[in-house]
């Protein structure tokens, strides 16, 4: 398959193992449904390229899941559990595999399924939630489920009611607003204090999983901007490493035959550099003197004057003064990237600490009128009053039932505070 008119100047088992680490790297990342390509045959070699399997891997596990008893795969463990796969192999390549109800092999989300399949076993009398779990269809592996479970209990209200698990699991996922309330940060903390080792890492995919399942990170195809073909090309970053002030080595040293000053390379060659006669001592100097000072071929220290990215040349300067003292030089920023930088990090940071706050705010006050209306009902029931005009109605109730009531006939009812 021609992908470009170069391609044949490659030698062929080149393009292949290009190929092949592409469709790796495309396979690992968006994951690959198990029971959907059981079902299109034309999703099955795909299997080849999850990691840690392989084409004879890969076909033993088809053979496996498809000779099993429901010809299915109903949950990652079963793969360990029935030997489909060897620890290693199940430990490496489970987490790449998304075990989906085959009810979504044209497609969907897994919550549809989830409920189409209750609906199913609530016609037939069933007392179970469903029989795929949610967490099979993210990235998180089979090792931290009780690490997610854990984290979905604490933010569902009214978790330790609920018989099943996966119940609490599918609410999260469908509400992912509730982590909000979490600070999770300091929930990775308690688990490494109670010796459960370094779990940030776990807990950030653990969050990024509930909020939006298997999301598809990789970036659509742009053309490239020219800071990044200079630094693809170069191998240096124009905002980083070659802005006003910089500090570089000029090399392979030439003086013009002008005489206008000197010609230079930086970045082993990859970028034209000058140095102009004033730039490259305090003194002013004759062409004598600059081709005296001069090695040709030689390479001297300098700092960054101006730089074209489009045309792949910069400016320097090497006097002692620019050298020693870069901020007098005009445009110069110290430093030009780490403070933006930190800006937005706390930028971000802010953002999210108001938002939790603001979802801890909300499950307070809500907290706040139930135990209201908890401690009103229970001050009703204790109240002993014998008025014959008594009734422990609300005011909707004592208008209803004053309808039909004569003129000067009353109600007298609990206030509403």
């Amino acid at each position: 398959m021609p992908l470009t008119s170069n391609g044949r100047l490659l030698p062929v088992e080149v393009q292949k193992d290009a190929l092949r680490r592409s469709m790796i790297r495309a396979v690992n990342t968006v994951g690959l449904d198990i029971n959907r390509a059981i079902i299109h045959s034309h999703l099955r070699p795909l299997l080849q390229y999850v990691g840690g399997l392989g084409p004879r891997k890969a076909k033993s596990l088809l053979q496996a899941i498809e000779t099993s008893e429901n010809g299915m795969l109903m949950s990652r463990r079963d793969m360990l559990v029935k030997n489909m796969l060897g620890n290693n192999t199940f430990y490496s390549a489970s987490g790449f595999l998304r075990v989906r109800d085959p009810e979504l092999a044209s497609g969907g989300k897994t919550s549809a399924a989830i409920r189409k399949r209750l609906r199913k076993d609530k016609k037939k009398n069933l007392d179970r939630f469903a029989d795929y779990e949610p967490l099979e269809d993210t990235r998180m592996h089979l090792e931290n489920y009780n690490v997610a479970i854990k984290i979905a209990e604490q933010s569902v209200e009214d978790a330790s009611k609920r018989k099943d698990p996966s119940a609490v699991v599918f609410e999260l996922m469908e509400n992912p607003e509730l982590l909000e309330a979490l600070d999770l940060e300091q929930y990775a903390k308690d688990l490494e204090s109670k010796g459960r080792g370094k779990n940030r890492e776990t807990v950030r995919l653990v969050e990024e999983e509930f909020n939006d399942p298997y999301r598809d990170w990789r970036v659509p195809l742009s053309e490239p901007t020219p800071k990044v073909l200079f630094r693809c090309i170069t191998g240096m970053d124009p905002d980083t490493q070659l802005h006003i002030g910089s500090m570089v080595t000029a090399e392979k040293l030439r003086v013009i035959d002008s005489g206008s000053g000197v010609a230079c390379a930086v970045a082993n060659g990859r970028i034209r550099g000058f140095i102009h006669k004033m730039e490259f001592s305090d003194q002013r100097l004759t062409d004598e003197e600059l081709v005296e000072r001069v090695t040709p071929g030689g390479s001297v220290m300098c700092r960054v004057q101006e730089l074209t990215v489009e045309e792949y040349k910069i400016k320097l300067s090497c006097r002692a003064s620019v050298l020693n003292n870069p901020a007098s030089m005009s445009g110069f920023q110290d430093p030009v990237f780490y403070d933006e930088y930190c800006k937005r990090y706390d930028e971000i940071r802010d953002e999210k600490f108001l938002a939790r706050e603001k979802a801890l705010e909300k499950q307070k006050s809500l907290q706040r009128d139930k135990m209201l209306v908890q401690i009103r009902k229970e001050s009703l029931a204790s109240r002993s009053t014998r008025h014959p005009f008594w009734k422990d109605v609300t005011a909707d109730e004592a208008e209803r039932l004053m309808e039909p009531a004569q003129i000067g006939e009353v109600i007298i009812r609990p206030g509403s505070t």
